[in-house]
């Protein structure tokens, strides 16, 4: 901003020029800011696990307003880069979410101040057969030892949605199944089970994620220390079998010992 000194003289700035109390002016550098390929390169990779981040945050909406946390998005972001960083260098400036390590994504708190297994004491197990068919169960238990009673709010409900999408393409299923609710004065968990039919064909990433919170049928404590979410499972599926990720192989150059091809000759006395 230019500022006026007495009736003649300028300092400050005035769009392109730049003007000093003695009376001089200069323009501002216009040079503009080139980045590096390698610069570029690395951008484009965080751009794309950016938006890998936010895929999933939009598949997962109900969960994020479920389980909600100011720093879910940056700590989903952090996530994401953490897989794309597990593919190779060789592909820097052109990776994807195909090549990474998915299975960094599970156990991922949305709630990062209540951990899921502080409420919800089982684990839920998972079972995907090769034609698609996904069961979800959780074991029969006395009820002390399945749920933390930590709430003055009669009921827990538990809540489950499942992400199946293209790792190559645009294809994606959301699965949403209704929250279930358990009364906290029961003495036993009968168990449950939950079949749902996914399409396995082709190369695809499978997120399950599974989240408790306390309450009564028509309110919900909001209170941090009473809900909790996490991601179950996270997945490469290959035509419904997974796929291992193999970790690459760091090249490194080593120095050989190479046979001497020089002998002293000992001098005659």
């Amino acid at each position: 901003m230019a500022k006026h000194e007495g009736v003649l003289e300028l300092s400050g700035k005035l769009g392109d020029l730049i003007f000093y109390g003695n009376g001089r002016t200069r323009s501002k550098s216009k040079k503009p800011h080139n980045l590096s390929e390698e610069s570029k390169k690395t951008a484009h990779d965080f751009g794309q696990a950016s938006r890998n981040a936010a895929y999933i945050r939009k598949a997962f909406a109900p969960m994020v307003t479920a389980f909600p946390s100011k720093k879910l998005i940056s700590r989903l972001n952090k996530c994401l880069i953490d897989i794309f960083k597990t593919i190779p260098s060789t592909e820097k400036g052109n990776k994807k979410l195909i090549d990474g390590n998915l299975n960094l994504l599970q156990n991922f708190e949305f709630n990062e101040y209540t951990p899921l297994n502080k409420l919800l004491l089982k684990e839920l197990s998972i079972l995907i057969t090769q034609d698609g068919l996904l069961k979800l169960s959780l074991a029969k238990s006395e009820m002390n030892t399945f749920v933390e009673n930590a709430s003055n709010e009669p009921s827990i409900f538990i809540k489950l949605m499942a992400f199946n999408f293209d790792l190559i393409g645009d294809s994606y299923e959301i699965f949403e199944a209704d929250d279930l609710e358990l009364d906290l004065n029961d003495n036993l968990f009968p168990g449950a089970n939950l079949t749902i039919t996914t399409n396995q064909q082709g190369e695809k990433a499978l997120i399950i994620t599974i989240g408790v919170y306390y309450g009564s049928t028509n309110s919900r404590s909001w209170n941090r220390q009473y809900f909790a979410c996490k991601i179950a499972q996270a997945m490469h599926l290959k035509d419904g079998v997974p796929v291992h990720f193999i970790k690459p192989v760091v090249q490194i150059n080593t120095m050989t010992k190479k046979e001497s091809s020089l002998t002293w000759t000992i001098n005659k006395v």
